[in-house]
């Protein structure tokens, strides 16, 4: 993972869970399955699997992390649970997206705004091991408020993300 380690120390210090939204739908919301692509979705935009917290490792099926290149950067998340039963389920999500930061050197990070639709649907089994996200393998999400804690990100990069922010 080229020079993401640098990104994942300083998030270790500055991340922190973003409130659970309400995703109660037609019952589904207490689904095992639900809640799994829930946690992996919010701990995702906290920041957890740019800071590879083994925890995620755990709550998928696929054995590596993709070594990413670049990363989203969001303002906030949507979920909507679409089904569940004794053995799988699907999550829509819909991130709002507001841009991207690309690894372009080491220790060269740059923001590029780009706020395109962002919805892919979650799916989550049961498997010997319990519930385990099957698809889709993702490229990683933080929130902007997050990021705009982080030294390493130039001023510049801080100035337009907080305007995109607001």
């Amino acid at each position: 993972m080229r020079n993401f380690g640098v990104w994942a120390l300083v998030l270790a210090s500055s991340c922190s869970k973003a409130p659970r939204p309400s995703i109660n739908v037609e019952g589904l919301g207490s689904h095992p399955g639900v809640r799994l692509i829930e946690d992996y979705v919010l701990g995702d935009i906290a920041g957890g699997r740019l800071r590879h917290d083994r925890w995620f490792a755990n709550a998928v099926i696929w054995e590596d992390e993709p070594a990413y290149d670049q990363f989203f950067v969001v303002r906030g998340v949507d979920l909507t649970p679409l089904s569940g039963d004794s053995s799988s389920a699907r999550v829509q999500v819909a991130y709002e997206r507001l841009g991207s930061i690309t690894n372009t050197a080491p220790d060269s990070f740059t923001f590029e705004a780009n706020q395109t639709p962002d919805v892919t649907v979650f799916t989550a089994v049961l498997t010997d091991n319990g519930w385990r996200i099957a698809a889709p393998q993702q490229p990683f999400r933080v929130r902007a408020d997050t990021l705009l804690k982080m030294p390493r990100l130039t001023a510049g990069g801080k100035a337009r993300l907080s305007a995109l922010q607001h």
